[in-house]
């Protein structure tokens, strides 16, 4: 199982069998190299053994304090500062926690095992539980699928939702047999029964409380305090550390926090770039970059299109549809050539209302009110007039997306924004499986946690507990973790989503300007270019790619064998014409449909089943 995960840690491998339990780790050396803080690690009586995966980025502080309770540490890094915190203050030690991290820790005295998960979904973790008493836990799918307990069942709901929005949604695995730990929770688990999750962390109950601070001003000046102290505390490292740039205000604003604690010239920013012009933001990033003084690197990516999309697709662990997973993966690549460490900018749209959907929630309210006939002749031009284009999320696609809404409630309107696959075609693409779950109910319940909040909280606290951790976060882990580097990201400090979540909906968006109050607090730090910029996204040109060089991938993985039992031929043929045809782009569906056909394929499990696994099945 952990030689499944060897990329997560290259530098050290441990063991440990006690009675019931087996722990192994990967340990990727971040604080502390030496052996002696390798894992599985015990205490000193022997009574708690951890493994853990992530940084806790208080430990200095949580350290001192238990000091001075009389705990002493034979180590310098953070995992002896958790398993100690837990050894005191038991599971009350979370709320102490600011950091990004998994962890189980096994109690041999009480023969109880507690793991747990970071607020916002950071660091994965997977388990399975075949029956009460048996618990099988990993950082990522494919080391569970070396478990001889671990079925390979399909979860029929999660493709259907993985067709609808590109990624599998909540605790809900791509597999029956296999869940999610869900973001600030804990698990709790002993002999004999079932695992007994509980919530540490509800940032719902943070969202009803009144804003800290009174006037604008006095926002934009908080705002920069604890996101000062937010970036500082995660350049603490004993191995090199740099950030990745874009052209955008939310890695800018990052970079030119890290200038605050060190030599600008010593810190290293990453960027890489597409020949297709409209996916290009190395020209941006090069000028912030330029602006603030620091040893900015930049690389073109030509890909070898056949081998690196299903090399991608397969460190992705389940199917992946989310096309900027390829240039995550070429910029943690590049990256780690040089630091081992890198900051990045994610969790800023979500804090500070910087996507375009929270925009087109607004105008939706005139697309609901508005006649019929109006709206239909709205799509008749778009569909007549507007041309087709392969550019990043062009305006006729963003057109088309937002006037199919025009029927829906805006709860349901904000999430097919972003859909892929509507009812009709999911249950053309996959005939055998129940097409109606799309992940909207899922969303609801997330919606009716904040219910009578302003739209903007609603729609930020849904997009957290949906895109941001089951998307976002999982495309930066795999593709980062496939190289063996961390990324950090300090927008995702729960101090500073407390602080900025609760701020008035006009701080942050005002008419069809996103971010105020970030942008406004930065206009001394930054060159004010920056903030005029309109968000380009991440994207890679697949709509490009899947004519030529994928093509040939395309047509091999959703015909061969595996993919025919859940994949439709000839509707996947049907989309493919449409594209070519320029009829529509159809991009990001194609790519949808070759990530779970590539996926059925075997892609991301890196070997086959062990005979161990054979045999019992």
């Amino acid at each position: 199982m952990t030689d499944a995960i060897e990329h997560r840690g290259p530098d050290a491998a441990g063991f440990m069998s006690s009675g019931p339990i087996a722990f192994g780790h990967r340990r990727l050396s971040i604080l502390d190299p030496q052996s002696r803080s390798d894992q599985p690690m015990s205490d000193r009586t022997g009574r708690f053994v951890i493994v853990y995966n992530g940084e806790i980025y208080n430990y200095a502080d949580l350290k001192h304090e238990l000091e001075r309770r009389g705990e002493r540490f034979l180590t310098t890094g953070d995992t002896e500062v958790l398993l100690t915190a837990y050894k005191v203050w038991g599971a009350a030690c979370m709320d102490r926690l600011n950091g990004m991290f998994a962890f189980a820790i096994w109690d041999n005295e009480k023969r109880q095992l507690f793991a747990a998960r970071d607020r916002f979904g950071e660091k994965p973790l997977y388990y399975a539980s075949p029956y009460d008493g048996c618990l099988i836990f990993a950082s990522e799918l494919k080391a569970l699928r070396r478990h001889p307990l671990v079925n390979d069942e399909l979860d029929e709901q999660s493709v259907s939702r993985f067709l609808s929005c590109g990624y599998t949604l909540g605790e809900r695995t791509i597999l029956k047999s296999v869940k999610r730990l869900a973001p600030a929770s804990t698990l709790n688990f002993s002999e004999k029964r079932a695992p007994e999750i509980s919530c540490y962390w509800d940032l719902a109950s943070h969202l009803r409380r009144p804003s800290s601070v009174k006037t604008f001003e006095e926002a934009q000046e908080k705002l920069l305090e604890i996101l000062d102290d937010a970036v500082r505390i995660r350049m603490v490292s004993d191995v090199p550390l740099g950030a990745f740039l874009s052209g955008g205000v939310d890695s800018a604003s990052i970079v030119s926090s890290m200038v605050r604690f060190r030599d600008a010239n010593a810190i290293k920013t990453f960027t890489i770039d597409f020949s297709e012009r409209s996916f290009s933001e190395a020209k941006e990033a090069a000028e912030v970059a330029t602006f603030l003084n620091v040893d900015h690197h930049a690389q073109t990516v030509s890909p070898t299109i056949t081998d690196d999309v299903s090399k991608i697709i397969g460190c992705s662990d389940e199917p992946f549809a989310d096309t900027s997973i390829v240039p995550t993966y070429f910029l943690a690549k590049f990256a780690r050539e040089r630091v081992t460490v890198a900051l990045s900018g994610d969790g800023g749209d979500e804090l500070f209302g910087g996507y375009e959907t929270y925009v087109a929630t607004r105008l939706h309210r005139l697309l609901r009110i508005s006649p019929s006939s109006l709206v239909n002749a709205g799509r008749f031009a778009v569909d007549r007039l507007a041309p087709v284009s392969w550019n990043k999320v062009s305006a006729s696609y963003k057109a088309r997306q937002f006037l199919k809404s025009g029927e829906l409630d805006n709860k349901a309107a904000h999430w097919s924004w972003r859909n892929i696959f509507d009812l009709n075609e999911r249950a053309k693409a996959a005939p055998e499986i129940d097409p109606t779950d799309d992940g909207t109910d899922e969303v609801r319940r997330h919606f009716k946690k904040v219910n009578g909040m302003s739209p903007l909280q609603q729609m930020a606290y849904v997009d957290i507990k949906t895109w941001l951790c089951d998307d976002i976060l999982v495309k930066v882990d795999r593709a980062t973790m496939a190289h063996s580097l961390e990324s950090r990201a300090p927008f995702l400090d729960h101090r500073l989503a407390e602080f900025a979540l609760c701020l008035p909906d006009h701080w942050k968006l005002k008419g069809l300007s996103t971010k105020r109050v970030l942008k406004d607090a930065l206009k001394s730090r930054l060159d004010p270019a920056v903030m005029k910029r309109s968000k380009k996204g991440f994207n890679a040109p697949i709509s490009h790619w899947i004519t030529s060089g994928l093509k040939p991938l395309y047509f091999d993985s959703i015909q061969s064998m595996k993919a025919r039992t859940v994949i439709d031929q000839g509707f996947a043929e049907q989309v493919y014409a449409d594209h070519i045809a320029g009829r529509a782009d159809n991009g990001f569906k194609l790519f949808t449909l070759m990530s779970l056909a590539i996926w059925l394929n075997g892609a991301g499990q890196f070997s086959e089943p062990s005979p161990m696994k054979e045999t019992l099945q």
